[in-house]
């Protein structure tokens, strides 16, 4: 029997809020507990819930930021698994986003599978970057050079190891215990999220950063 994602959601724009939180009801794994319409009340029910994910947007209105109900969060339990859902998308949101110690952020126009995603992958302990939020990142960085292990999760930072340490695919299947389907997809999402198209470029970046010899 799968473990059931507790889930809080914080937006203070009600259509929204009951939106997301009819889309979250529709996932038999996931569970909403708590509905925040303030940054402060977001704080008080995550203190009162302990939700596994917590979805927090960025402005409220009359009220504290998204950013800082995510600080003062995270000031409590360090471990917090937060996500950004905002309808900003501008590269400075999305690193302010990670920089306060959010594991993912998502585009409130995003397709619902993303949200989803992510939502599993932050309940799993990981950080997630979908392709477009890793790209923006990359284009972001003023080395325009981020690291594997920020922008990847960590099944593809594993992948990526594996692959520069020149293993076959069913080599990784196999050590992994996924299917070689799986290990073709994290690929895919590799490729896309660090613009290493080639497994002899993935290779010679991993030793470039002296994460394989």
């Amino acid at each position: 029997m799968k473990k059931t994602t507790t889930v809080l959601v914080a937006d203070d724009h009600s259509l929204l809020l009951a939106g997301f939180v009819m889309i979250l009801q529709s996932e038999k794994s996931i569970k909403v507990i708590g509905e925040a319409k303030s940054a402060e009340q977001a704080c008080l029910l995550y203190s009162e819930l302990k939700p596994n994910v917590t979805l927090m947007d960025i402005l409220f209105q009359n009220s504290m930021t998204g950013f800082d109900a995510i600080k003062k969060i995270l000031k409590s339990d360090p471990e917090a698994g937060i996500i950004v859902l905002s309808q900003h998308d501008q590269a400075r949101i999305i690193k302010e986003s990670y920089d306060v110690g959010a594991k993912a952020f998502i585009k409130k126009n995003d397709p619902p599978s993303l949200l989803i995603t992510a939502i599993k992958e932050v309940a799993a302990g990981n950080r997630y970057f979908s392709p477009d939020t890793a790209l923006t990142l990359a284009s972001f960085s003023t080395s325009n050079n981020p690291s594997p292990r920020d922008i990847l999760s960590a099944r593809e930072y594993e992948i990526y190891k594996a692959i520069a340490s020149d293993k076959t695919i069913a080599e990784i299947a196999k050590e992994m215990s996924i299917s070689e389907k799986s290990v073709h997809n994290a690929l895919y999402q590799i490729r896309q999220k660090t613009g290493l198209k080639r497994t002899t470029q993935i290779a010679k970046d991993a030793q470039t950063r002296g994460i394989v010899k």
